[in-house]
């Protein structure tokens, strides 16, 4: 099986980011979200053998660090990102590092999507909130280690 890795965003990986800003934004020209989108880049880049399949974000917010992993920017590979997810966040929690020394961490899926679902049960993630966003029935689930 090919190896999943996780490494920290590399400022190549903006310019890649802000190509799938452009195709994914109603209003790509828009200043204000062209900021918030480039304020806001993913701190660590999901990788399966040397291509990048996916991204996750740090988000500070309230006193906790949480981790929202955005699997909707590359559809294809959803699956393998929701594993290398996964396996980077048990890896710190081995560790002590990161995200787990924080309160918890949330992680978003399209309420639909039962295979990352049951993977994130089968994990020791819980069910947190639902949410409809543009027409979307979306599932938050919460792991609080």
């Amino acid at each position: 099986m090919a190896k999943l890795s996780t490494r920290e965003t590399s400022p190549d990986d903006k310019e890649v980011l802000m190509e799938i800003f452009a195709k994914t934004v109603p209003d790509p020209d828009n200043e204000y979200l062209r900021n918030q989108f480039e304020g806001n880049l993913p701190t660590k880049v999901i990788e399966l053998k040397d291509d990048v399949i996916g991204y996750y974000w740090q988000m500070m917010g309230s006193g906790n660090d949480r981790y929202v992993i955005s699997p909707t920017l590359m559809p294809e590979h959803k699956s393998k990102m929701m594993k290398a997810f996964v396996k980077d966040l048990k890896k710190q929690a081995k560790s002590g590092e990161g995200v787990y020394k924080t309160l918890s961490i949330l992680v978003k899926v399209d309420d639909n999507d039962e295979e990352s679902k049951s993977l994130l049960e089968k994990e020791g993630f819980t069910e947190d909130a639902r949410a409809t966003i543009g027409g979307k029935s979306q599932v938050q689930y919460k792991y609080a280690p």
